[in-house]
């Protein structure tokens, strides 16, 4: 036999138990990637927030180092305030998008809880006409005031 056949049959066999190993044991396999990306999901975070953080300290520390050529103390200081300032202000980004989320949260939920007999008329509207028009029985029997009680 050839060498070079013998090498290529060796090959497209190694390919075929890798492949049908692959595919018998896929659950685990997924399993296992799922292990590495939650080892890895730290890595993952700092990453992002460097990636976020770096935008606004790079101009911080050309603004700061154009300002600070004549005092020798700041030249100094220039790299850990400009940082001090990018965390500062990443920070007071997200406090407040938070502050401006959480109480439009509030008001809808309140919206939703003021206007929920309105609603439940509604939908008792929608399946009054359903039944009436379509031959379903469990539609007919639906009563949804228990469940609205519940929620």
């Amino acid at each position: 036999m050839d060498k070079a056949l013998f090498k290529s049959c060796l090959w497209l066999i190694t390919f075929a138990v890798g492949l049908v190993l692959l595919l018998v044991k896929f659950d685990y396999i997924l399993k296992g990637c799922g292990i590495v990306l939650s080892l890895l999901s730290p890595f993952f975070i700092g990453f992002a927030l460097a990636f976020v953080i770096n935008l606004p300290y790079k101009n911080i520390e050309q603004f700061l180092v154009r300002h600070s050529e004549k005092s020798k103390f700041m030249t100094k200081i220039v790299r850990p305030l400009s940082l001090l300032l990018s965390y500062l202000l990443v920070f007071g980004v997200i406090v407040g998008v938070i502050a401006i989320i959480i109480p439009e949260f509030g008001r809808s939920i309140n919206m939703l809880l003021s206007n929920s007999d309105t609603y439940m008329k509604n939908i008792n509207a929608i399946l009054a006409w359903l039944a009436a028009h379509v031959d379903w029985v469990e539609l007919q029997q639906l009563d949804l005031s228990a469940l609205w009680k519940d929620l």
